[in-house]
């Protein structure tokens, strides 16, 4: 695994490209698109509350 740790662009595993097709297709086998879940629904409140969990 490479690691970039200059400003700017920086490499992501191909691990991290097949999940975000996969959730672009069929996010969490919900039928819809990650692209299409709405911002206020329990599935979406579930990527933003772990988003900052792993922030923190």
């Amino acid at each position: 695994m490479n690691h970039n740790f200059n400003a700017g662009p920086s490499i992501l595993p191909s691990e991290v490209f097949e999940e975000a097709s996969r959730a672009i297709i069929d996010f969490n086998n919900a039928g819809l698109s990650i692209l299409e879940i709405g911002h206020r629904t329990p599935l979406f409140e579930d990527v933003l509350n772990e988003a900052i969990s792993l922030v923190k």
